[in-house]
């Protein structure tokens, strides 16, 4: 599947259905648009963040394999 938006509220509209693992059968492909001053403020707010990459990156393993894939990989790396 192919979702794409151009602008703010194109992409708004459409990010809680791209989101949302449960309606996905296979790999949704979600291309936006964006022009260099917004997509250089984006950058600016993302390499001034105070956030440790690890726990962001940590996060967002987590939303996406679930708790049984944490478990299943901590029990992998023990082993």
């Amino acid at each position: 599947e192919y979702m794409s938006a151009t602008n703010k509220k194109e992409y708004l509209s459409q990010i809680d259905s791209f989101l949302n693992k449960e309606d996905a059968e296979k790999p949704i492909v979600f291309e936006v648009f964006t022009n260099s001053e917004d997509e250089s403020e984006a950058l600016n707010i993302l390499y001034h963040m105070d956030v440790a990459p690890k726990a962001v990156a940590k996060g967002i393993i987590k939303n996406v394999i679930g708790e049984k894939g944490v478990a299943a990989i901590k029990k992998i790396i023990k082993k």
